[in-house]
């Protein structure tokens, strides 16, 4: 962190190293909340008060309501569909190989 906030002063990129650096900050942040909210849940029995609150926050930090909205999950859980690619082009080297192979006649 403190290096992308150095490079970036070095090179005057000053709004954009410390937009990187907070996401990054951010980012972190909110894994290791997560995380210790997951933790906790497990120190309480289950449906006491405080277990149940923890579960709530970790049900919104973990953006786990979004399994709930069925078009979605159904999305997210597709993995039936194939999707069909064109199919890819000769680089220049490729084509260069098949008109030297190419009868003159």
């Amino acid at each position: 962190v403190v290096f992308i906030y150095t490079y970036g002063e070095k090179k005057n990129w000053n709004v954009g190293a410390l937009q990187c650096v907070s996401f990054l900050t951010y980012t972190v942040t909110w894994f290791y909340t997560q995380n210790s909210l997951r933790n906790l849940k497990e120190l309480f029995k289950t449906g006491t008060p405080p277990r149940k609150c923890l579960e709530f926050l970790y049900f919104l930090l973990s953006v786990e309501f979004v399994k709930h909205i069925p078009w979605l999950s159904e999305w997210l859980n597709d993995k039936g569909e194939v999707i069909e690619r064109e199919p890819a082009t000769q680089d220049a080297s490729e084509q260069e190989n098949e008109e030297q192979h190419e009868d003159p006649c």
